[in-house]
């Protein structure tokens, strides 16, 4: 870059002067002209030597014998002065006119140069609203492509904006697909949206608490806009190249920054009108949260099968599919009840079809529990596990004179050493502990019980009925009269990502251990049919849990147990292990049946070290990132699907948990109706 002064009158400066205001020339008419001029005592020779100087690094051309100014070095020169100009005036000029109230015309000769000075600006607002109560963003674009150009800054900013407290509504006027695209990327990011088509002559208007930028693009510059996101039919087809381009074009346009109350406020209201369901107060919380529960069971309803789903396996069948997925040798017994109550009453849960399948009355229930039971040989299975297709100590679904006959059998076969059931924590109850370990006498009892994940309002929006005070009631009960439990910790469950599924399962594995439970069970979420689970995954919002995140998980365990001293075993449930479905937890078809071997075997022996050859999240990062340098490296990777596993995790990293009330009411807004798959 040739920085030089018009008061010191250099060759340099004397050459381009010239050749500015007469291209082309020869150097002999060059010299002519500069000893014309200017009052210099410079020879053709020293001209000449200087020429060749500035053709060298490319500030002239030589066409023929003639010489002339580059045109990309004048284009870089104005940039190199624009950015310094840029960033002067942010820090600068911006500040002044928040100061004295000023209303001021910033002029830009890009769209780069624009977005470079909205970044650096956004940037001084965030560390501004830190002086503030209350800090608010409206903005009404018609076309939005910083999501496409600056995925990453973006990202970062909303991530910012989510811990500083920033309240953000959005409006897109666009309808193509690289408009849903980024009302997609900031939907997710639980950005208040909203679509609505703009006539009015801005291209843009932003509002930063009490300033705002109105700017109008030059024709020219709009046609291109326009029909480059009307010309592109999906992100797949994106020509990146030309959206680079277009930030580069030289349109000078101006921005007019103001700090009129009046005008301000006309423009936040009229965009804050189209978000009127987004600003609840907190006690109207709950109400809202209703709301979404509703949702969720209206969307339930609309997805049944015509008919009763029947049970796929029998009681024998599901013990050696036990057997084989957890590695568990016992006794299984099914038991058909007449239904999920809670099912009946409330909606099913989001991600189960039980409550669809064909129903037993009491009887009849009882009837195949005897028959079951008495095909078993207790010398080979001293554990047996009494499976329900609700709850075993909800009364409505096992009633309690059933419940007890049943538990009598068990008694009166000495050979049963253990009895393993399964419930929801807001079931148990002293009296019905104290029955069951009346009539059981000296046999060990083991209650499985759900909890899912901690965060008690998480869990509550997916409908699970029941809180943290329910399950440490539960525990203090079993514990109370010596029975085992071990809790169950759900993988991704629904509406969330991958990232919160690793951190939530940590988050609940720390909350569990201080229990000192007998055995907790992993479960990653499998897309049963006819749920919503289901929807989700045919509109391309949900995809079970990577095997990779199972197995960083099990390291976060593993980590727990040594730092508190704990020692509990690790069962992973779920179909994943014998079925490659796209329905349940899975990487690729190429490294699938590996890893799945691998995870099976660890629930076996509780091995850890079997995972010491598997990539950490922490390492497929920095393989990633070194790939920029040296794609060679990419090698050292388990699969190369662990790129798309840190992709999944990395485009979901900054969607703010608190909104997802606003997460879930979106997704269902945006599914298709449901489409049953295979013959119901």
């Amino acid at each position: 870059m040739i920085i030089f002064s018009p008061k010191r009158q250099t060759t340099n400066y004397m050459i381009l002067e010239v050749l500015g205001e007469n291209p082309p020339l020869s150097i002999k008419e060059l010299h002519t002209l500069i000893k014309t001029r200017f009052p210099t005592k410079i020879t053709y020779h020293g001209i000449y030597e200087r020429v060749n100087d500035l053709l060298a690094i490319d500030v002239l051309l030589k066409k023929n014998t003639k010489i002339q100014i580059n045109p990309l070095w004048i284009d870089q020169t104005e940039r190199f002065f624009n950015s310094i100009k840029t960033n002067y005036n942010v820090q600068n000029r911006l500040s002044d006119l928040m100061e004295d109230n000023k209303n001021m015309l910033l002029h830009f000769n890009t769209l780069g140069d624009f977005d470079k000075y909205m970044h650096n600006f956004e940037d001084r607002f965030i560390e501004d609203a830190k002086n503030h109560k209350e800090n608010m963003i409206c903005m009404r674009i018609r076309h939005r492509y910083w999501p496409i150009l600056y995925m990453k800054r973006e990202l970062d900013f909303l991530k910012k904006i989510q811990e500083n407290n920033i309240k953000y509504y959005l409006m897109l006027g666009g309808t193509t697909a690289l408009d849903k695209y980024a009302y997609n990327f900031y939907k997710r990011a639980n950005v208040n949206m909203a679509t609505v088509p703009i006539k009015s002559v801005f291209s843009s208007v932003r509002v930063y608490n009490d300033l705002i930028f109105l700017k109008i693009y030059p024709p020219t510059l709009f046609k291109e806009i326009k029909e480059t996101f009307k010309n592109t039919q999906d992100m797949e087809h994106i020509d990146i190249e030309k959206f680079h381009k277009l930030v580069s074009i030289r349109a000078p346009f101006s921005v007019l920054v103001m700090k009129n109350n009046h005008i301000v406020k006309k423009f936040r209201d009229q965009i804050l009108s189209l978000f009127s369901h987004c600003l609840l107060d907190d006690d109207l919380k709950q109400k809202e949260i209703s709301e979404i529960k509703s949702l969720i069971v209206t969307a339930m309803n609309n997805i049944r099968p015509k008919f009763a789903l029947s049970s796929k396996l029998t009681s024998l069948e599901m013990g050696e599919r036990v057997k084989e997925i957890m590695g568990e040798d016992l006794a299984f017994i099914y038991l058909n009840t007449p239904g999920c109550s809670r099912a009946k009453k409330h909606g099913r849960c989001p991600m189960c079809n039980i409550s669809l399948e064909e129903e037993d009355s009491p009887k009849d229930m009882y009837i195949s529990f005897l028959s079951d039971f008495n095909k078993i040989d207790f010398r080979n299975y001293p554990r047996l596990r009494l499976f329900v297709n609700s709850n075993f100590f909800n009364d409505e679904d096992v009633q309690p004179d059933m419940r007890n006959k049943i538990l009598k059998r068990v008694a009166g076969k000495k050979e049963i050493k253990e009895l393993l059931l399964g419930t929801n924590p807001e079931f148990i109850t002293d009296e019905k502990i104290k029955t069951v370990k009346h009539i059981l006498k000296d046999k060990k009892v083991t209650i499985d019980i759900t909890l899912d994940i901690k965060d008690d309002k998480v869990r509550e929006l997916i409908k699970r009925g029941f809180s943290l005070e329910h399950f440490e009631k539960a525990v203090k009960i079993l514990e109370k009269y010596g029975c085992g439990y071990s809790p169950y910790v759900c993988i991704k469950p629904p509406f969330l990502t991958e990232e919160e599924s690793i951190k939530m399962a940590a988050e609940t594995i720390k909350y569990v251990i201080k229990f000192n439970p007998k055995c907790v069970h992993i479960e990653p979420m499998a897309i049963q049919r006819f749920t919503i689970l289901e929807l989700l995954k045919q509109n391309n919002l949900y995809r079970p849990a990577y095997l990779w995140t199972i197995i960083e998980i099990l390291r976060g365990i593993d980590k727990l147990k040594k730092k508190h001293g704990k020692n509990f075993c690790i069962k992973i449930r779920g179909e994943f292990f014998s079925s490659s479905s796209e329905d349940v937890s899975h990487n690729c078809q190429f490294c699938d049946s590996r890893i799945k071997s691998l995870l099976k075997e660890f629930s076996e022996n509780q091995d850890i070290n079997i995972f010491k050859d598997i990539l950490s999240l922490k390492q497929v990062k920095e393989i990633v990132e070194n790939a920029r340098d040296d794609p060679g490296v990419l090698k050292d990777l388990n699969c190369r699907c662990q790129i798309d596993w840190l992709k999944e995790i990395e485009e979901t990293q900054s969607i703010p948990l608190a909104q997802l009330d606003k997460r879930i009411k979106y997704n269902l807004e945006l599914c298709r109706p449901y489409e049953s798959q295979g013959v119901e």
